[in-house]
Formats: C-alpha cells, sequence, structure tokens
C-alpha cells in the first residue's frame, strides 16, 4: 500500500482534507516581449472576481464592469487590491464614472446610472431603455452620449439621474460599437460602415456631416484634442487628425490584428490588443507611433484604464491587472478568474501545464517541497493538451490548431508556428518529427514539425465518431474515438494513415501507450489496458471499473488515472488482469496527470490548478 503526501513543509502537510500543494491557475506571471524599453512583470496579490469587460481608474478606487456584476476595489499604497464593495445585476459591457456617478453599457438592457458615492454599496438610481443595444458610452455631463448598435447614437440629458430622457439622436450606416464627443462634434466606430462624424452642438438636432471609411471593422474610438484614435479590430489602431472635423486627415496606423480599446494620455497611446496583451505606443510623432512596450498576460485584454502612472486592464479569464508605469513596467496587483488546467507533461523535474485560456506555463520541481513557477505564454485558443520533445512545446489549442513553442528559455517561450486544423484540436503527441493530433470532428491530423516556423499538414484519417486523444509508437497511432472504440492505425508512411483495426471503447475518451501495452479511459465505464504487442490484433487484458475516467500516465508498475471530480487513483498494474487500487486523493476535476524524474506526481486539475503529490510506501 503506498499513500500520496504534499511535499513537507507545504500548508497541505498541516490539513489532512487537502492533500496537494496547488499553484493557483490564474496567477499573473508572463513577460513575454519588450521593445525600446525594459519592461519587468512582478506578481504580488491576486483575488478571486468575475470575468470583467471593462474598467475606471479614479484616484485609489478601481471600478471594474462585469458580465453580472459591478465591482470596487481599493489600490493599497503597495499596489494591492482590495474588495470594497459591489453590486449584482446585469451584464455590462462598458462603464464610465463621472463624479459619484458610474454609467453602465448594458446592452440590450440599455443604460444603468449606479451611485457609487459609498463604494462599499454602489445602488442603481436609474434606467433608460434604448431603441437598440448600448455597446458603449462617453460622458459630458449632463449629457450621455451612446453607441446604441442598430440604434445609431443616441444622446441622454441625465441632470435628473432617477429619470433620464432622450433629447436626440442621429443614425448611422452601420451599427454603433464605439462613441467619443469633443469640440461639438460626435465621432461614432460604426463596423463595417466605418466612422461617422456628427455635429452635436445641438443635442436636441444633431445631423451627420460625413462618414470616413476606415480599414476593417471600426469598433471603438477616443480622442485627445485634434487627435483621434479609431480601433478596428482585425487591422489595429487607426490615427486622424480632427482639427478640422469635417475633414478628418489620416496620420498614422498601429498593426493590431485582435485590438479592442485605446486610451490616449499626451504623447501615448495605451491598446488593448485581446489575446495579445496590451501595448504602450509613444505617438508624439503620430504618422510613425512607436512600441514603448508591450506586454502579454493571461486570457484576453478587451478595456483599458490610465491614471497617473498606473495602468489597470481586464483580461478576460486572466481577471483585472494593474501595472505601474516607471523606467521599467511593473506589476502592482491582480484580480483573477481561475484559470482551467487541462493538461500536463514533464520533462525531466520541469513541468508543462496546458492552461486552457491561460496558455501554457511552466514550473521546476527540483525540490517538490518548493514548486516554483518559471513563465508562460497564452496561446490564441484554448490550451486542451501540451507535449514536448526537445526545447519545443506542442500545444493542442482547440479552435486555433496546432501551436508551436520554443521553451529553451522557460522564462520567456516564444511562439514558433502553427497550424489551424479543421476541427478542435483536444490532444497532441510528437514523435519524431511528425505531430500527431486528436482534432475531435476533424478525426486524426498529421503534422511536419521538422521546420517548426513552418509547419504542414501531410496526412490525416476521419473518422465518424469524435477523436479526443492520442498516442503514438513505433510506426502506430492509437486514437480514442469517442462513440465508437479504440481506433489503431498505421502511420510508418505519414502521409498515408491505413486502419489497422478497432477495439470497442464506446466512451473512449483517452489514450496513453506504454511498452506493449495501451491504457484507455472509457468514461463512465471504467479503464481498460489493452495488450498492443500486435497492433493490428489489440485486445483488452485488464480492466479496471471507474467513473470518469480521463487521462493517465504509467511510471513502473504504478497507473496513475486523473478522474475528473473523481480525484487521482493510482493502480497497481504488475498484473494488468486484475489491477489493484493502492492510493487515491481527492481533487476538483482532475483532467491529466504525469510523474516527474523525481517521483513528484503532477496533476492538472481543472479551475485547481497544478497539484502535486509525493508518494509514500
Amino acid at each position: 500500500m503506498c499513500t500520496l503526501v504534499p511535499p513537507a513543509g507545504t500548508a497541505a502537510d498541516r490539513h489532512a482534507t487537502r492533500t496537494a500543494v496547488v499553484l493557483s491557475a490564474g496567477v499573473a506571471w508572463l513577460l513575454l516581449q519588450t521593445v525600446a524599453s525594459s519592461v519587468t512583470l512582478v506578481p504580488t496579490a491576486e483575488m478571486s472576481g468575475g470575468i470583467p469587460t471593462d474598467v475606471v481608474l479614479r484616484g485609489d478606487l478601481l471600478y471594474v464592469a462585469a458580465m453580472t456584476r459591478l465591482s470596487v476595489y481599493r489600490v493599497e499604497a503597495d499596489g494591492a487590491l482590495t474588495v470594497v464593495g459591489g453590486l449584482s445585476g446585469v451584464g455590462m459591457r462598458r462603464l464610465q464614472v463621472h463624479g459619484n456617478i458610474a454609467y453602465a453599457a448594458c446592452g440590450s438592457m440599455g443604460m444603468w446610472i449606479l451611485d457609487v458615492s459609498s463604494p462599499a454599496k454602489p445602488t442603481q438610481v436609474g434606467f433608460l431603455d434604448t431603441e437598440g443595444e448600448v455597446n458603449a458610452l462617453y460622458v459630458i455631463h449632463p449629457l450621455v452620449y451612446v453607441a446604441d448598435g442598430p440604434g445609431g447614437v443616441r444622446i441622454l440629458d441625465v441632470s435628473q439621474q432617477g429619470a433620464p430622457i432622450e433629447t436626440g439622436s442621429f443614425a448611422t450606416d452601420g451599427e454603433a460599437y464605439g462613441v467619443w464627443v469633443g469640440g461639438g462634434y460626435a465621432y461614432a466606430a460604426c463596423g463595417d460602415a466605418g466612422m461617422a462624424v456628427a455635429d452635436v452642438s445641438d443635442p436636441a438636432a444633431p445631423r451627420v456631416i460625413r462618414t470616413v471609411a476606415v480599414p476593417g471593422s471600426a469598433r471603438w474610438v477616443t480622442g485627445n484634442g485634434a487627435l483621434l484614435a479609431v480601433v478596428s479590430g482585425d487591422s489595429g489602431v487607426h490615427f486622424f487628425d480632427i482639427t478640422d472635423p469635417k475633414s478628418p486627415q489620416v496620420l498614422g496606423f498601429h498593426p493590431g490584428p485582435d485590438a479592442y480599446a485605446v486610451e490616449l494620455r499626451e504623447n501615448r497611446a495605451y491598446v488593448a490588443e485581446g489575446t495579445y496583451g496590451f501595448s504602450v505606443l509613444d505617438i508624439a510623432k503620430p504618422r510613425k507611433p512607436s512600441p514603448l512596450a508591450v506586454m502579454r498576460v493571461p486570457g484576453a485584454v478587451t478595456g483599458i484604464a490610465v491614471s497617473g502612472e498606473r495602468i489597470a486592464v481586464t483580461a478576460g479569464s486572466g481577471g483585472v491587472r494593474l501595472f505601474a508605469q516607471e523606467k521599467t513596467l511593473r506589476q502592482l496587483g491582480a484580480t483573477s478568474h481561475p484559470g482551467n488546467a487541462c493538461g500536463v507533461c514533464a520533462r525531466a523535474n520541469r513541468v508543462y501545464v496546458a492552461d486552457g485560456e491561460a496558455g501554457l506555463k511552466i514550473y521546476t520541481l527540483e525540490n517538490p517541497s518548493s514548486p516554483r513557477f518559471l513563465g508562460g505564454i497564452d496561446t490564441p485558443g484554448i490550451a486542451r493538451s501540451v507535449s514536448v520533445a526537445g526545447t519545443r512545446a506542442y500545444i493542442a489549442d482547440d479552435a486555433e490548431g496546432l501551436q508551436i513553442i520554443d521553451v529553451s528559455n522557460p522564462t520567456e517561450p516564444v511562439p514558433l508556428g502553427s497550424v489551424d486544423t479543421p476541427g478542435n484540436a483536444e490532444d497532441v503527441d510528437v514523435k519524431g518529427t511528425f505531430a500527431f493530433v486528436a482534432d475531435r470532428m476533424g478525426g486524426l491530423r498529421i503534422i511536419d514539425v521538422s521546420r517548426p516556423q513552418q509547419p504542414w499538414e501531410v496526412g490525416s484519417l476521419e473518422t465518424h465518431g469524435t477523436v479526443l486523444s492520442v498516442a503514438a509508437d513505433r510506426g502506430a497511432v492509437y486514437m480514442a474515438d469517442s462513440g465508437c472504440c479504440l481506433r489503431v492505425v498505421d502511420a510508418r508512411d505519414p502521409a498515408i494513415p491505413v486502419r489497422l483495426g478497432t477495439l470497442p471503447y464506446l466512451y473512449a475518451a483517452s489514450v496513453r501507450v506504454s511498452g506493449d501495452r495501451a491504457y484507455v479511459s472509457n468514461g463512465t465505464y471504467g479503464f481498460g489496458i489493452v495488450d498492443i504487442s500486435n497492433p493490428a490484433a489489440a485486445r483488452q487484458i485488464g480492466f479496471y471499473r471507474l467513473t470518469g475516467a480521463r487521462r493517465s500516465y504509467v511510471d513502473g508498475n504504478r497507473l496513475y488515472i486523473a478522474a475528473g471530480s473523481g480525484g487521482l487513483v493510482v493502480l497497481d498494474i504488475s498484473n494488468p488482469a486484475a489491477p489493484v487500487k493502492v492510493a487515491a486523493a481527492t481533487l476538483r476535476a482532475a483532467a491529466d496527470v504525469c510523474v516527474t524524474e523525481n517521483g513528484a506526481v503532477c496533476v492538472a486539475d481543472g479551475p485547481g490548478g497544478l497539484a502535486v503529490f509525493l508518494v509514500r510506501e
């Protein structure tokens, strides 16, 4: 009999109900790139929270709009974030705060007016249901200009907060997604229709004077004096001179295929760039904006706010993050939405975690008592599984296919290349110069990775099921084909994979191979041990009834099974015909498991992050 124990000296040592060292999946950790100015990211405070959509900084208060809640945090002297209060309610897309009043763009639920004079207890004091869908707003008290989707731009009088009224409106050629007002003119981002310019000097009778073409789809607009910035989500940020509002002149351009929003402050532009993090640009010469810093954070940055020397960003699953502008860019504090550790693998004593929307994370377990985070990188999709060969990590990245990452310097992983598979990449195994991808409805995809900057698909095999897992060994490929079976394929010629046979496993969820055996998770029906000494005639030789079996790992005569809410299960398989359970641990959502060179058992525990155990005989 063996016992799973946490590494000595951890908090889990002292609490028998939680036998694991848990590395939080939401920690802010990543320095991806520096341009011009030195950039350093130092993780500090972290708190749980919902998925945020926008953020406002006012003095030492941070207001966060989320899909279900307004939250208010206090920024402490050291930059840590402390929850002050909040208000649950309808989903908020964008937020503005004017004095003690917050105005929230709530989509089809209109505009909400909130009294935040007591940050601990924000209260709703007003509401107006507009004709369209409130995407964004801009406040010049007592007027609020609303980007109302198909309703164009509405101008609201909020001098009576409890009874706002519409004073005027103007139609736009496309749906209004963003609006900014300056010098008596309103500028509306109208998607594919570009930017509408309207004279609003008389709010009761606004009139559109022209529409300006913008490459891509205009989604956000803001200004500062005579400089206007328009965000086109699929092309970047476009800068205009609006000295003459009737004839805006194109100045410069910052490329950004996933840009969401921008803030302008003096000679700097702060750009929320979605899955690419956020950028700080020098726009002293707006015809040639130049990057000062580029920061990657977990999640997708959709909102950004600047106050003094502080920058706050909303990053979806990555939470809210606060930075300080100094000679270096330094993180002060963070709130987080938990990640989702889906996959894990080890090379020597280094552990690589596929952490869902947070991408890839890398830890060292040289001393299992003190797991240490090394670095990571967000991926464009949802990291489902990871395989490491040499200095490269291969990520099954869901809808974004296969991602190849250079991890030769684990503190600063670098993307090398990718292949967009036709399905959703769920699992990956690398052998030699080929990556074998379980692509769900896309079947098996075989990718030549000999040139990692330019990988290409050389072969494929589609099935009538859903391929959830793959393992390659000595020219054969084993596929967990849910709804069907364990499927065996001859891939000695990767360009022409040939079916060899099948073994019925109706709910096949995962397959792993060690020596002449394959280990197959069969969902709610248990776990099979298969003799593959002759791949064309694979046969089950052992079975263990276990609910929720997912991925597994073999180490000698021990089989470690990640069993979802059933936690971690350890079997003795010295007699494969009669496996015996020798240990178990309770976890939240165990999805994958591996063992390091020094014997640390590492479990990808979904929202519970990475759990680490040692085995005591």
